[in-house]
């Protein structure tokens, strides 16, 4: 009799190994933000899980993370994930198996800020002078000394141009001179003969 009664207060009352596995933590923990993503991402239950588990981290564009099966050790479950997801809210899901053999679910939320937060890197102009390449410092302040040379050229070669002219015109002119001189007397010469005789 005493027997049978025990036997009703057990079946009354199971035993904790009956009962099924419930999360107690997570990493990241749930509503956790972080700067980047981990390179993995676990639970631990308060009891050890069985063989296979299940888990997902579905990233803010819809896909899933996790890379391979993922890794049961006693009452932890280890899912490695891809890092370079983009910023945003992550879910990240499981799926195991208990003492009592009832599968166990559940979720988690946790969010990335500031992993593609960073502004693109603009380069800073060098002033001219103070280690900026050789095309940096010819420009512009270097055109109007060059515009200056170009033209100051130009001018010196119409002044060599007009006094070449001037030595040519001067240099042919005067043998026409002597030329018209010496016709001239030859005329005097014969006119004045002429009229005396």
């Amino acid at each position: 009799m005493l027997a049978f009664l025990v036997l009703v207060l057990w079946a009354a009352h199971p035993s904790s190994a009956q009962a099924h596995a419930v999360l107690v933590g997570s990493n990241p923990s749930s509503g956790n933000t972080l700067a980047k993503l981990p390179a993995e991402v676990s639970f631990t239950f308060d009891e050890n899980v069985a063989v296979p588990a299940y888990v997902s981290v579905i990233a803010p564009d819809g896909m899933n993370l996790a890379v391979g099966d993922a890794d049961v050790l006693d009452a932890t479950v280890t899912q490695r994930i891809d890092p370079n997801g983009p910023d945003g809210e992550y879910t990240m899901s499981f799926r195991v198996v208990s003492g009592d053999s009832h599968p166990v679910i559940g979720s988690v939320s946790f969010a990335v800020a500031g992993q593609s937060s960073a502004s693109p890197s603009v380069a800073t102009p060098v002033p001219a002078g103070e280690g900026g390449s050789s095309a940096a410092s010819t420009s512009p302040e270097a055109q109007p000394f060059v515009a200056t040379w170009y033209f100051r050229l130009i001018i010196v070669g119409l002044v060599l141009l007009f006094v070449a002219g001037l030595v040519f015109a001067r240099g042919g002119s005067e043998p026409a001179i002597s030329g018209s001189g010496k016709a001239t007397g030859e005329g005097g010469s014969n006119d004045s003969g002429e009229k005396t005789g």
